[in-house]
């Protein structure tokens, strides 16, 4: 029982009331006052869900996960933005705004440009 993190992950922030429902992959970070927050109270009702951070993600300052966000690798969270409830954001993505936004950046293209 309890948090799983990755290896090499940079933790800058306040630990989760719901430690046990936070899981954070490899080489992945939370920044300055971000939140992870592993309840909601929604029709009354108190819901809890993991938070799931793959490989390799970035949650900026500020930001806030709400319970059931999935991030799968690579994703950033640019600072003061909200993961939403039950939200999954592909992998390389950015998400940026309070409602959220996601952009997808064409990595692929641009490594094959530099060729």
């Amino acid at each position: 029982m309890g948090a799983k993190i990755g290896k090499c992950v940079f933790f800058d922030m306040q630990p989760p009331q719901e430690f046990d429902l936070l899981e954070i992959g490899n080489f992945s970070a939370t920044c300055h006052d971000s939140q992870m927050i592993g309840h909601v109270i929604d029709h009354g009702r108190l819901q809890h869900s993991p938070i799931l951070i793959g490989n390799y993600c970035s949650v900026g300052s500020w930001s806030s996960i709400l319970p059931g966000c999935k991030l799968n690798d690579g994703v950033t969270v640019l600072p003061f933005s909200v993961g939403m409830k039950g939200l999954v954001v592909s992998n390389w993505a950015v998400l940026v705004g309070s409602p959220p936004s996601e952009t997808q950046f064409a990595l692929k293209e641009i490594s094959e440009k530099k060729k």
